[in-house]
């Protein structure tokens, strides 16, 4: 799966790119494409997250769906009050996946225009064209493209930070409903509601 998935991802992102510049040269698009000033980013990142979307977002959703499906209609059958206990912390992971994941589109969206404004202040620009820039305007540019850069710097922190607490949270979530799991399954087992290998056997299909 992952082989197909990822390799046709990969593919389609060839495509794309091979697509991409043609278009950019077609001359009736030019004046579409010209109010863009993130053409880089277009080019590059957003490519990156089709690609992703395409290959890694299909296989992993498609994979966790079926898990859900098949693992929930198991662990009912083996014992429901502990199918409730498991899926109580991943009600409240999903509403923080919903809060803390709209704020990660927020600021990937403020990394992505910076990146913009970035590509388009890049020192190749000039270079490529000498003719077009002032004269003695090298100070100016290079303070300009620093301030830039540092903004990009600190907006690519700000995000991994909110990805430093938002693992460390789930991870947290899991831990704590593994040993509410354990705790309730092991009172069920000592009071005979439940027996060893069917505790056993839940816990592994939990933990798929």
């Amino acid at each position: 799966m992952r082989k197909i998935l990822i390799g046709v991802s990969r593919d389609i992102e060839y495509d794309l790119r091979n697509d991409f510049l043609p278009t950019c040269r077609d001359v009736d698009v030019i004046p579409a494409v010209s109010q863009y000033r993130d053409i880089m980013s277009r080019a590059t990142n957003d490519l990156n997250a089709v690609r992703s979307v395409l290959g890694p977002g299909i296989m992993y959703s498609m994979n966790t769906i079926v898990l859900v499906i098949i693992s929930t209609n198991i662990l009912l059958q083996l014992n429901w009050k502990l199918t409730l206990l498991a899926y109580i912390p991943l009600v409240i992971m999903s509403f923080a996946v919903k809060r803390v994941g709209g704020e990660i589109h927020d600021r990937f969206e403020s990394i992505q225009e910076q990146f913009s404004s970035l590509s388009t202040k890049s020192p190749g620009k000039h270079f490529r064209n000498p003719r077009c820039q002032g004269i003695c305007r090298e100070e100016s540019e290079v303070a300009e493209f620093r301030k830039l850069n540092v903004d990009y710097v600190r907006r690519n922190v700000s995000l991994i930070r909110l990805w430093g607490l938002f693992y460390p949270l789930m991870t947290a979530l899991i831990g704590f409903s593994s040993v509410a799991l354990l705790w309730f399954g092991g009172r069920q087992v000592i009071s005979k509601h439940l027996t060893l290998g069917e505790f056993v056997a839940f816990m592994d299909t939990w933990r798929c």
